[in-house]
């Protein structure tokens, strides 16, 4: 996926100029660019909340036991 460009052109012109100024204050050289940093960090955030999630359900599942061969072979 790597040189695709971020549609910004559908953006209103208001949230166009918007995007530009911010990806200028964050250092990229287009809005494309800075746009595709916010969703790989949406991405990350979203994934990062879910192993959470995932952490503290196994935490609240109750009391963990050890796992005998008979537990590992009927995988």
């Amino acid at each position: 996926m790597a040189g695709q460009e971020v549609p910004c052109g559908s953006l209103p012109d208001q949230l166009k100029k918007f995007a530009e100024a911010l990806a200028r204050a964050a250092g990229y050289s287009t809005s494309s660019e800075y746009i595709r940093y916010l969703l790989r960090h949406d991405q990350k955030r979203k994934a990062q909340e879910e192993l959470e999630t995932k952490l503290l359900g196994g935490l609240a599942s109750g009391a963990s036991k050890e796992m005998t061969s008979d537990d590992w072979n009927a995988y």
